[in-house]
């Protein structure tokens, strides 16, 4: 199971972050430090804030959190080792995607998850042309209302990012080195052969967002966390 937790950070108030960055790690405030803009910075600390939460709902680890990276710069926990996490954010929202099993089959397993705000598509045209492949622009540019066309942009776009993001590459591997199908979430590489085991699928998010998750598990849930959760 695939779990997906989604916080508003517009709804907290400056009395109250402040409480919940007093929480946070050291090394997530110096990250949150060398943002240049404090709602950047904000997001930076709260996506700790509910990566915290979602450790303690998931297996009761309420420790001090200590983040190492793999080879291409994919954060992971080292303790409890059977916890697979990966977070996004983007204007009102932060996302943490999460899977736990106390058994310790997951030690190895992988999520990916993008939230991205629904842009102008003037300002994606030219990024849908130069990295979707035929078939994901094809499904932009069959639909003639611009607004649509935005919000499929979108679609298409966090469910790249969230194999990228799956697969812990980095840049290493580029957006138009493979295709999704916005409807199956089946992935294809550039001969078009499909990737086994793994799908991306789309979720909107409000009017205004979508977010996408990249898994081997066919079993999301997701939730909007309370703040009074927190």
């Amino acid at each position: 199971m695939i779990y997906v937790n989604c916080l508003n950070v517009s709804e907290i108030d400056e009395a109250g972050y402040e409480k919940l960055y007093a929480k946070v790690s050291d090394e997530r405030k110096q990250r949150a430090e060398r943002y240049r803009s404090p709602e950047d910075a904000r997001r930076c600390v709260l996506a700790e804030v509910l990566l915290r939460f979602s450790l303690k709902e998931a297996c009761g680890y309420s420790e001090q959190i200590v983040t190492q990276y793999h080879e291409h710069g994919k954060p992971f926990i080292k303790n409890p080792e059977n916890f697979a996490y990966n977070i996004s954010h983007s204007g009102e929202w932060v996302l943490v995607a999460y899977t736990y099993d106390a058994s310790g089959t997951v030690k190895d397993a992988k999520v990916g998850v993008d939230v991205e705000k629904i842009r102008e598509f003037t300002n994606c045209e030219k990024l849908t042309i130069r990295f979707f492949a035929e078939e994901e622009q094809e499904y932009i540019f069959s639909v003639k209302n611009d607004a649509e066309k935005a919000a499929r942009f979108t679609e298409i776009w966090t469910l790249k990012e969230s194999y990228l993001k799956y697969l812990g590459c980095g840049l290493s591997q580029s957006l138009e080195s493979f295709a999704v199908d916005a409807a199956s979430g089946q992935i294809r590489d550039v001969s078009g052969n499909l990737v086994a085991d793994v799908r991306a699928r789309s979720f909107a998010l409000g009017e205004e967002y979508y977010f996408s998750v990249c898994s081997d598990d066919d079993e999301i849930t997701t939730r909007v966390i309370p703040v009074e959760a927190l």
